[in-house]
């Protein structure tokens, strides 16, 4: 399950991250939703520190995404305090 888990959520973060300029305002509030679930289920036990480093590693090959992937999960895990 987890894996299924990571999998879609990885997959939703690149479509995040295509969101064009245009879509801004909605793209905001993409990011937030989804930093807001991966925020809760660190905090439920649901993933683990380890499994948002396995979303990161999943985008590899774009490098500028996978750091600004890196550096959203250094805020979640401020947040989710791990």
């Amino acid at each position: 399950m987890a894996n299924d888990v990571l999998k879609s959520l990885a997959d939703i973060t690149k479509d995040l991250a295509s969101t064009s300029a245009a879509m801004h305002e909605e793209g905001k509030a993409d990011a937030t939703m989804l930093m807001a679930l991966y925020t809760t289920l660190l905090q439920r036990g649901v993933l683990s520190v380890d499994d948002l480093e396995a979303v990161s590693v999943a985008v590899q090959g774009d490098e500028a995404l996978s750091d600004r992937i890196k550096t959203r999960f250094d805020i979640i895990k401020k947040h989710a305090k791990v």
